[in-house]
């Protein structure tokens, strides 16, 4: 008898506990439904999101474009700059994104993790060429920013808002480049993983941009790197050095060089 009543008040216990959590489960998910209706108007529009699942989504997104390349993410994180953020471009008669008429959900530039320098200049690239109609096709065998042409099409274009024509094109992506880390420092961004490779079509982009990861204003940003992906024909020593000396929880550097076929991973001792 004393068996029965245990496996009685056992299975009291055990429904009592379900239906606890069934509504517990209830309540979450009306609350993520007003969320996501959220998420969903708010990405649809600035980000061309098809689905979004959950806010894990959009980081994970954020993090997608700035690694593969893409003129949208470089429009959102611009266009989500506070104005002393874009004082910078401003100054430089930038035609910048207009500022949304509702804050933003989501601190896109606090997601950054992982960041693909060559990538990134190719999304600035884009983001240019759409806003100022430049032409950035170069031929292969052209090695330097000062090859591409720039051109006006049909785009309506103030004269005094017209950039193109004060600097050449590697200082408009460098000036570009530059507020964006300082917009990365500056909303907590810490950095992870950093890639800085060249790739099949990558002579154009040897400017030297990338030291600006090693200045002391972003060491915030890049000093929790634990991972460097270098191309040792391209990077500097000193380049390599310096970070290996701000990066103090470096664990692995994979180099490349362009005589060799794949990669050589060096654990740091």
């Amino acid at each position: 008898k004393s068996q029965k009543s245990a496996k009685k008040s056992e299975s009291r216990h055990d429904g009592g506990n379900l239906k606890k959590e069934e509504k517990r489960n209830n309540e979450i998910i009306d609350h993520n439904e007003i969320n996501l209706a959220e998420i969903k108007e708010y990405s649809q529009s600035k980000m061309a999101v098809q689905e979004i699942t959950d806010k894990k989504e959009v980081k994970s997104e954020t993090k997608r474009y700035i690694k593969h390349g893409n003129r949208k993410i470089i429009n959102t994180l611009l266009s989500s700059m506070s104005l002393k953020e874009r004082s910078e471009l401003l100054g430089a008669n930038f035609l910048l994104p207009p500022l949304p008429t509702t804050p933003s959900i989501f601190d896109y530039a606090s997601y950054i993790k992982h960041l693909d320098y060559y990538s990134m200049v190719v999304s600035i690239e884009e983001w240019l060429n759409e806003t100022y109609c430049l032409n950035l096709e170069t031929k292969k065998s052209e090695t330097d920013y000062s090859g591409f042409e720039a051109k006006e099409e049909n785009r309506n274009i103030s004269e005094s808002n017209n950039v193109k024509e004060k600097m050449p094109i590697s200082e408009l992506v460098y000036t570009t480049m530059r507020a964006l880390f300082t917009m990365f420092k500056d909303h907590g961004a810490r950095l992870t993983s950093l890639s800085v490779m060249t790739y099949s079509d990558g002579s154009k982009y040897d400017q030297d941009f990338y030291r600006l990861l090693s200045k002391s204003r972003f060491l915030p940003l890049v000093s929790s790197i634990r991972s460097l992906e270098v191309n040792t024909d391209y990077c500097s020593f000193s380049f390599i050095m310096n970070l290996a000396r701000i990066c103090t929880g470096l664990e692995f550097i994979h180099a490349q060089k362009e005589e060799t076929v794949g990669k050589k991973t060096l654990p740091i001792s």
